[in-house]
């Protein structure tokens, strides 16, 4: 296996409010949390009364989010809801060279930094000190 304790990888954990963006490799580890400035409040409003929640697209806050990725080897989005794919429309239209870098968008409830971290670890190879 070659070493990639040293290659960047990057996961987003995100819903309309918050985007959790983890920095990992082999040895490290970080996290920086983004936060929409949007008020819950005003989403609800634009409700169309069906049941379905409507959120539009919040262009800032993902340029906030492209700008914490620190140009990873590869991203994985994950998320409970409809953000995750609206963050993939947003780098696709404004940034598709960003955009061939991320792998998958996966639909996870909020499990916490250490089952987000985990499941980083699973899904991209990284060689970690104990492997070298």
């Amino acid at each position: 296996m070659p070493d990639t304790r040293h290659t960047n990888y990057a996961i987003v954990w995100i819903d309309h409010r918050q985007a959790d963006v983890f920095h990992v490799n082999g040895t490290d580890e970080k996290k920086v949390v983004v936060n929409s400035h949007r008020s819950v409040q005003r989403l609800h409003h634009q409700n169309p009364g069906d049941g379905s929640a409507v959120h539009p697209a919040d262009t800032e806050f993902f340029a906030r989010i492209l700008s914490a990725l620190e140009h990873p080897a590869d991203v994985l989005v994950a998320g409970p809801g409809q953000a995750k794919f609206a963050l993939g429309r947003y780098l696709r239209e404004k940034r598709p060279d960003f955009a061939a870098h991320v792998d998958a968008a996966d639909t996870v409830e909020s499990p916490g930094e250490a089952s987000v971290l985990v499941l980083a670890r699973a899904h991209f190879p990284m060689t970690t000190s104990a492997d070298a």
